[in-house]
């Protein structure tokens, strides 16, 4: 049925079904706020693929064939979509950017493992909730 979308709620765990039409009314809202967003003429996609590797072709020659075979011959752009938040009044979606197969979805997570030890070394790392907890406690 394409006059409904069903997607999880921001928060909770529920599912929500919502009109299509009440859902592309709010991306659109979103979309169009100049101050976080502005509509491109192309994509962009193949300009910021040369520059990535014009990047690498700088690092060391085993961390650069390294990465170099993390960077998808085909990027697609991210995938724009929004989960409501029920919570709110009016529902507005939460926008997400799905990175799945785009340019640094690989990239990324390869820097993600790097930094994440280092991170946790840090005075302001914050575990989770009980870490926040305890460091509370200790003040």
């Amino acid at each position: 049925n394409t006059e409904i979308i069903i997607k999880p709620a921001d928060k909770g765990g529920a599912l929500v079904i919502m009109n299509t039409s009440d859902y592309i009314q709010e991306a659109q809202r979103q979309l169009s706020n100049t101050m976080h967003y502005h509509k491109l003429q192309e994509d962009p996609t193949d300009l910021y693929k040369k520059e990535l590797k014009k990047i690498v072709s700088s690092f060391p020659l085993d961390i650069r064939d390294h990465v170099n075979s993390l960077i998808p011959e085909n990027p697609k752009m991210g995938y724009f979509y929004m989960l409501p938040k029920i919570h709110k009044e009016g529902n507005p979606g939460r926008p997400i950017i799905s990175g799945i197969g785009s340019l640094t979805e690989n990239v990324s997570g390869w820097v993600e493992q790097i930094l994440k030890p280092l991170t946790r070394n840090t005075t302001s790392y914050i575990q989770d909730t009980t870490d926040f907890l305890k460091k509370l406690a200790l003040q």
